[in-house]
């Protein structure tokens, strides 16, 4: 298992993973249209895209066999805004591990004692 900080080229497979566990695990319970909707255009490429560009917007993934089962996202103002597991790799910690990932980096980078 490996824990890296993603660029905008690697991008677009995060999203894609984001968007396939969410559909997968989320979309069906989910009661509100609008929180799809704001699901929906916040994990626009193009949004993303931008959002790393001008550095509001960090993304880490972990890999497995060289292959993306996890993504997460923080703003620079330490907010969690996504945090993405694929079902199959669910508990075994990939979680908890892009949560100490993103904590650490939030203090050391924005000198936030807390996300």
């Amino acid at each position: 298992m490996e824990i890296k900080q993603l660029t905008i080229a690697e991008m677009p497979q995060a999203v894609k993973l984001a968007r396939g566990v969410f559909d997968f695990c989320l979309r069906k319970s989910m009661i509100s249209q609008e929180c799809i909707q704001q699901f929906d255009t916040y994990t626009n490429e193009t949004n993303i895209r931008m959002m790393m560009g001008n550095g509001s917007l960090t993304l880490w993934g972990v890999y497995e066999v060289g292959q993306l089962v996890a993504m997460s996202g923080m703003q620079r103002e330490g907010h969690i805004t996504m945090l993405y597991v694929l079902p199959v790799y669910q508990r075994r910690g990939y979680g908890k591990d892009l949560l100490l990932t993103m904590r650490k980096y939030a203090g050391s980078q924005y000198q936030l004692p807390s996300v």
